[in-house]
């Protein structure tokens, strides 16, 4: 919404007792108090003190933050991986006093945070992060290390937030789906050996069983 811009138009005849519309589309530039003055005229007109009306519009403050929501992943028991997220501030305004939450749900640990614009501090099943500002049209990206501690679907959710109203809060949050599975065994992990190793020590055995009986024979 720029001072000093006029919009003119030709609405062209207007019936007598009628009515003619004309809409004006703006966008907000800065907060603050914007007045529309609309003037009308005519090639005869008989009270031109009505000509002329004036309509005020407030903008206040407000950014749009997005939480663009992670890509699902698959991992096994006991392993570790990043989640990441891109997130957006699509508002004229920079955002300010900006906080970002991050939960996992159970059978997730949190092992480390970064975002690319604040601090984060993590904890076993949280972390929380901060930025003193979020400049305007602009994105930032998020990573936190997890590790699987438990099988299934699990979830980390991520929340954005500022001290200045939000235009569109739906956006603000996001969930990112983690699947936990558990590694099977096929035939040459650590179990497998373990009974080769164990079948190695009965066929020795037998051997020298074997070979003990045959001496004791001899002897006699």
């Amino acid at each position: 919404m720029d001072s000093g811009v006029v919009v003119n138009c030709v609405i062209g005849t207007v019936d007598g007792s009628s009515t003619a519309t004309v809409t004006l589309t703006s966008d907000t530039t800065a907060v603050g108090v914007g007045t529309f003055i609309a003037t009308v005229t005519a090639d005869v007109d008989e009270r031109s003190e009505n000509d002329q009306d004036t309509a005020l519009l407030t903008v206040n403050p407000a950014v749009n933050l997005v939480v663009n929501a992670p890509p699902a992943q698959q991992i096994n028991l006991n392993q570790s991986t990043t989640v990441s997220a891109t997130l957006d501030n699509t508002s004229i305004l920079d955002a300010t006093g900006v906080t970002l939450s991050i939960s996992l749900s159970a059978g997730l640990r949190a092992d480390s945070a970064s975002w690319s614009i604040g601090t984060c501090t993590v904890t076993t099943s949280r972390v929380d992060c901060v930025a003193a500002t979020f400049a305007a049209q602009s994105s930032s990206t998020l990573s936190v290390g997890v590790t699987a501690l438990t099988e299934g679907g699990k979830t980390v959710g991520v929340s954005l937030s500022s001290i200045e109203a939000d235009a569109d809060p739906s956006n603000n949050s996001a969930n990112a789906t983690v699947n936990v599975g558990v590694v099977e065994d096929s035939g040459g992990g650590s179990s497998s050996f373990a009974l080769l190793l164990l079948l190695g020590l009965v066929a020795s055995l037998e051997r020298f069983l074997k070979r003990d009986r045959q001496e004791r024979r001899t002897r006699r």
